[in-house]
């Protein structure tokens, strides 16, 4: 079962990186992808970029969050401030996670969300649970109660969930296991939003058994 598991795992980061570096070498052929990926500097608040390509952090973007576990004593806050154990969080239920940060890019995040209800519409609540961080409970409360994000979104109690590609500006995807483990992390990039349908679409079939 183990040996099926991690073939299966190598299969999905396998199709992962072609079905990236294809979408990167369509969008070149239609001018699109011209211009270099721009990514965050490593460190920095969000406002300092530097040029960089996909590649050069994928390792430590993707493959090193691959199948690592959450800390079980994580813990999270509804907009009613009332904490919750990453059990509870999960609902005895994987879940798809979108991570963001109020530092990271609003277009980006903009286009994640409309993407989200796009493809799970009425079952977006049930299936995905939607992740940020704040310097405070009381700009957690006014950013959720400003109506600027229209879905459920929860807070991390400690700024952050263990993961390396976090605090680098790129919110994420990703697939949280009833272990608590993490899974199918990717990064929805707005210039090739077939690739972000594509990855949504497959993670909702996963998640309904299909």
């Amino acid at each position: 079962m183990k040996l099926q598991q991690r073939t299966f795992n190598q299969i999905l980061i396998t199709i992962t990186i072609i079905a990236t570096a294809a979408a990167i070498f369509f969008g070149m052929m239609k001018g699109s992808a011209a211009r270099p990926i721009i990514l965050p500097e490593k460190g920095g608040k969000g406002s300092h970029f530097s040029v960089s390509s996909f590649y050069d952090n994928y390792i430590s973007f993707i493959i090193e969050n691959e199948l690592r576990k959450l800390d079980s004593s994580l813990t999270l806050q509804d907009t009613t401030l009332r904490k919750f154990s990453l059990e509870e969080f999960l609902d005895d239920q994987q879940k798809l996670i979108f991570r963001f940060s109020n530092k990271d890019c609003k277009p980006c995040m903009d286009f994640v969300f409309t993407e989200l209800k796009a493809e799970f519409k009425d079952s977006l609540d049930y299936y995905v649970r939607v992740v940020t961080d704040s310097d405070s409970e009381r700009e957690y409360r006014i950013k959720a109660s400003s109506g600027e994000w229209d879905v459920p979104v929860w807070n991390i109690i400690g700024r952050n969930m263990g993961l390396t590609i976090e605090g680098n500006g790129i919110p994420f995807l990703f697939v949280l296991g009833k272990d608590q483990s993490v899974g199918k992390v990717f990064i929805p990039l707005k210039e090739f939003p077939e690739v972000t349908e594509a990855y949504l679409s497959h993670i909702r079939s996963k998640l309904r058994g299909r």
